[in-house]
């Protein structure tokens, strides 16, 4: 007898109505510790001065709290325009919301 024969598979998309939802993966884990990390690094490098020249860091003001926000960015710096290269989430991340709070858009 198998070690393993008593224990069942359940391989279907866990209802809405689940008393317990899932569990983040341990991927999905270890990708947020990774890119926290690799962003405070990059936000310090900026800070002195230290991080390439495609970065740059952005300051907003939150648009709830009032505090100060840093971000690094894409540097789309084109003669005296600044682009912000957004990291794929379009206008919806929290520093894009905050700047359109801030401009009256």
């Amino acid at each position: 007898m198998s070690r393993w024969s008593g224990i069942r598979l359940d391989l279907r998309w866990p209802s809405v109505k689940s008393p317990d939802p899932p569990s983040r993966t341990p991927k999905y884990r270890i990708l947020k510790v990774v890119l926290w990390a690799g962003n405070h690094v990059m936000r310090w490098q900026l800070q002195h001065g230290l991080a390439p020249r495609a970065f740059a860091l952005l300051e907003t003001v939150g648009r709830r709290t009032g505090k100060p926000r840093q971000t690094c960015v894409g540097n789309g710096l084109m003669g005296d325009i600044f682009w912000v290269v957004a990291q794929g989430h379009g206008k919806v991340v929290s520093y894009g919301c905050d700047l359109r709070c801030r401009s009256g858009r």
